[in-house]
């Protein structure tokens, strides 16, 4: 959380100007408009503080691997949320899943923002060779958390529907929609978004 430290000193400054209008937002920012801590969002954390501090040290990497000395790390737990949430809104949502799971600094937390390389963003050839995939995938990856803003942009997002659906999935989850489906009547049986698995 000491990068969250670090960006909310840098808004309250007044250091951080929006350089051009981010993607959706050319109604509201103007270029050279002071960046505030309650409305920054993972576009400007990206854009305007980690990619010029990690082009500052001479690297064009990952957050994670800038951070890790080069080494990529396994994930405990994955994150799925929008680039468009607030960012103070983000850090908040992380402490209380932090704080509910008793989650340690020794936890690795996959961001896409800061995992994937932001200088040469590879997102595979297909879906199943995503970065995304490949986390989610991957043994350790135990949790994965939907964060949601007051919109649920979140649910608008392609890749947060396609990384709901890596996870929900599975030959189980398959097999149990298909019994669901069996015994309901008619077709006009729509199963919710989510739903919790039964043990």
């Amino acid at each position: 959380f000491s990068l969250a430290r670090y960006i909310c000193r840098l808004c309250r400054t007044g250091i951080l100007r929006h350089g051009r209008a981010p993607r959706g937002r050319e109604h509201e920012i103007r270029a050279n408009q002071r960046v505030h801590w309650t409305s920054i969002t993972m576009h400007e954390v990206c854009e305007l503080v980690i990619k010029p501090i990690i082009a500052h040290h001479g690297e064009r990497c990952s957050w994670s691997a800038f951070v890790n000395g080069g080494r990529a790390r396994p994930p405990d737990l994955f994150i799925s949320h929008s680039w468009s949430q607030p960012f103070r809104d983000f850090v908040t949502t992380l402490k209380i899943l932090a704080k509910e799971r008793g989650l340690t600094a020794g936890d690795v937390i996959w961001i896409c923002t800061f995992a994937n390389n932001q200088f040469d963003l590879d997102l595979g050839k297909d879906l199943i060779r995503s970065p995304f995939f490949a986390a989610l995938r991957n043994e350790q990856c135990g949790t994965m958390a939907l964060f949601l803003d007051r919109s649920a942009t979140s649910l608008s997002r392609s890749w947060c529907n396609f990384e709901l659906a890596v996870v929900t999935d599975t030959e189980r989850n398959r097999t149990y929609w298909q019994q669901l489906q069996r015994t309901t009547d008619g077709p006009s049986f729509e199963p919710p978004v989510l739903e919790q698995m039964p043990s």
